[in-house]
């Protein structure tokens, strides 16, 4: 049996998922607004903890990630979640092509597990 994943971004209302098999569950997590920003937050906090390894990680994408750790704060401040969770999914991205550095493999796993 396999876990299939759908994410919506926006407001829905009455929402059915059918699964088609028997003794199956389904559950639902629903991330207000607010509590997502908060862990949006928490998360490029946590990113830019490590803003002095950036170079040395990052090399030639470290203008990159920078720039998007810039649209993803101001993406916070304005509210603006497609966009913010476009600039995360950018980070994690690009720190997942760096895949023997124990930093971006956290950065990985930030984005990754911030459930946003």
């Amino acid at each position: 049996m396999s876990n299939k994943g759908i994410e919506i971004n926006g407001n829905v209302g009455n929402l059915h998922v059918q699964q088609d098999c028997v003794n199956s569950t389904m559950n639902v997590t629903i991330i207000n607004d607010s509590q997502f920003f908060i862990k949006a937050q928490e998360i490029i906090d946590s990113i830019k903890q490590y803003d002095t390894d950036f170079k040395s990680t990052f090399h030639e994408k470290e203008q990159e990630i920078r720039s998007e750790l810039t649209i993803a704060q101001d993406c916070v401040n304005k509210k603006d979640r497609p966009r913010l969770s476009k600039a995360l999914t950018t980070i994690k991205d690009i720190a997942k092509s760096i895949t023997s550095n124990v930093i971006a493999s956290s950065i990985v796993h930030l984005i990754a597990g911030g459930d946003i």
